[in-house]
């Protein structure tokens, strides 16, 4: 099963309905579909990290790329596999419509 997601770990993002900002540090998946992310702010209080917030994919946006850069056992993120699949696709287009504008090709005989 391939999970999709639209930022990764170590992407700064900030929810929009509270103004919560963070580093990605966890992405969850939920048999309903939901993709949650676990935000750690990078603020702290009384030299203690704040506790993690996690936030609906739909009400967060992209503060900054790769805050931290992990490294991680497995490859490639979401982000370039989406973008591997655009670009297949455009390319299937592009065969498409070369194939519909083509003068069409008499059948060679059959023996």
């Amino acid at each position: 099963m391939l999970l999709l997601y639209r930022y990764n770990l170590g992407d700064t993002l900030k929810d929009k309905v509270t103004g919560f900002q963070g580093v990605c540090l966890g992405i969850s998946f939920y048999a309903t579909g939901c993709v949650h992310y676990g935000l750690q702010s990078q603020d702290l209080k009384d030299q203690k990290p704040l506790d993690w917030v996690w936030v609906d994919e739909t009400t967060v946006e992209l503060v900054e790329t790769q805050t931290i850069d992990f490294e991680f056992p497995f490859e490639p993120t979401s982000r370039e596999i989406i973008a591997e699949v655009k670009k297949a696709r455009k390319k299937d287009e592009a065969i498409k419509k070369k194939r519909r504008s083509a003068p069409n090709m008499p059948t060679p005989p059959q023996s």
